[in-house]
């Protein structure tokens, strides 16, 4: 009877299905799964484990291990993708629409800073006063929630105009987009790639993120609408084109007729800029309470670039000091390095500066799109993902006492014979890859150089600060990802002497 029913059960088309499923599954994970290249060392991999079981134990120790598994050896990377092709994920895809974020920062947004550092300025004054108060006596903040609503209120003023930088709804979107986006990617990576394609569709993280995704297309399609209309008015019209920034327009422009996702191209700049902003200046806040000495010397150069040149681009250019202030706190925070790199590859621009972020101590996140020999004989085979060791940040052959935060370490090394370009915080040098090197160094950097030197200027002219009683809170890392911690505290009080406008 058992035997007869085993027989039955073997011969039954439903058996058969699930063994056609099975070899499906098979094959398709042999021939289009993970694979390791020859001729590169195997880091966190035993092939004793079997491939299947081998890699899922590697994976669980880069997860667990990252850091340890760079340093091993940085010749085999393993960068994790977005699933820009996944519903939810539209901002991480290479297509038309990024295609037009990037050329537009590269080309107005860049060519425009001049135009709209009176407007970084007007917002970034309401918005502080709005979010930081005025304090008279020592008072303790949490202080990168409150920087994360001024970076995201103050791009809503470049990228989408007034209509948006002051509703709350978008500005809650614009932030929490990035959230969820690296907190579905997280949870999509813990399952097996044969099943990702299906199971996005049920995880609470993905619906979530599409949910996210639907309320922006909501909030922004009729401010888009409306630019246009207005833009498309002032062509008829003969009128010349808006004197403020108008990122709608730009991207229209960048466009060329072609068509392109204008909501996904508003949110890929959103999620680009905001995010890694806020890691940089909650960094640099950090460091200048760990190192008040710097505080006086810094308002001192900003009296005196203001007083000669009042809010012009001659005058952030001309915070020498602040500028290698910033360079340095990107040097020791690393956590928004690999987000930078990582939109700069998949499109949308870096921002210049995400936040969950990547890979610590490599960056230049790339795939390559065909066979690579390099010099020394290497061979890069197509589809390899590989990253560029960024070591040389913290030599000390390069960067002496290399561990210690130095504001002035560049401002002097501009002083040196010939360098006085190389060490500005936008220049990028094999010593110091925060924003890539060459053709695709980071194409948001000159906007985000400036948006940060105006913040600055108003959280220093018009606060002091200090640690609370429980000091410095080290960087968070959750596997290879790194980020100042959203739970550190300072102390503000209102200075007498403030930024005029």
């Amino acid at each position: 009877m058992i035997f007869e029913l085993v027989i039955d059960i073997l011969q039954s088309s439903v058996f058969r299905i699930i063994i056609l499923v099975a070899l499906s599954v098979v094959l398709y994970g042999a021939l289009c799964g993970p694979q390791v290249h020859r001729g590169y060392p195997l880091i966190g991999f035993d092939m004793k484990d079997g491939y299947s079981r081998g890699l899922a134990k590697a994976q669980q120790q880069w997860i667990a291990n990252g850091k340890d598994l760079i340093n091993q050896g940085l010749a085999q990377a393993s960068f994790q993708e977005f699933f820009g092709s996944y519903p939810g994920f539209e901002p991480f895809a290479l297509d038309s629409s990024s295609k037009v974020v990037v050329d537009t920062v590269k080309g107005r947004l860049t060519q425009s800073l001049n135009l709209i550092i009176e407007e970084l300025a007007d917002e970034t004054d309401k918005a502080v006063d709005e979010l930081f108060g005025n304090p008279e006596d020592w008072t303790e903040i949490t202080y990168k929630p409150e920087l994360l609503k001024l970076v995201s209120r103050i791009s809503s003023r470049v990228f989408v105009g007034p209509e948006l930088c002051e509703n709350e709804d978008w500005r809650n979107i614009s932030t929490e987009y990035a959230v969820a986006a690296f907190v579905a990617a997280r949870t999509l990576r813990q399952w097996n790639f044969t099943l990702r394609p299906v199971v996005h569709w049920f995880l609470p993280e993905c619906r979530q993120l599409r949910a996210t995704l639907r309320q922006a297309r909501q909030i922004l399609k009729p401010v888009i609408e409306k630019r246009r209309l207005e833009n498309r008015q002032r062509r008829e019209h003969g009128e010349s084109q808006s004197k403020v920034a108008d990122t709608i327009g730009w991207m229209d422009e960048a466009a060329k007729g072609k068509p392109y996702d204008a909501e996904v191209a508003q949110i890929g700049l959103s999620l680009a800029a905001i995010h890694t902003t806020t890691e940089m200046v909650s960094g640099l806040i950090s460091d200048l309470c760990a190192n008040p000495e710097y505080f006086e010397p810094l308002r001192e150069e900003i009296n005196l670039a203001l007083a000669g040149k009042g809010w012009s681009k001659k005058a952030l250019q001309d915070l020498k000091l602040m500028d290698s202030a910033m360079k340095e706190s990107q040097r020791h925070h690393l956590g928004d390095i690999g987000t930078h790199h990582l939109l700069s590859s998949l499109g949308p621009p870096c921002g210049n500066l995400l936040t969950s972020h990547l890979l610590r101590l490599a960056a230049m996140n790339r795939m390559t799109v065909s066979p690579v020999t390099l010099s020394d004989g290497t061979q890069i085979p197509k589809g390899a993902l590989t990253m560029v060791d960024i070591s040389k940040m913290h030599d000390a052959s390069v960067f002496p006492d290399p561990h210690s935060y130095k504001g002035d370490r560049f401002f002097q090394m501009r002083h040196e014979p010939g360098q006085e370009q190389r060490w500005q915080f936008v220049s990028t040098a094999p010593e110091h890859l925060a924003f890539g090197h060459g053709k695709h160094a980071c194409p948001g950097r000159f906007f985000a150089a400036n948006e940060i030197r105006v913040i600055l200027i108003f959280l220093l002219m018009n606060y002091d600060w200090k640690f609370t009683a429980e000091g410095r809170k080290a960087d968070k890392s959750f596997g290879q990802e790194t980020d100042t911690d959203p739970t550190a505290k300072a102390m503000i009080r209102r200075r007498k002497q403030r930024v005029a406008l």
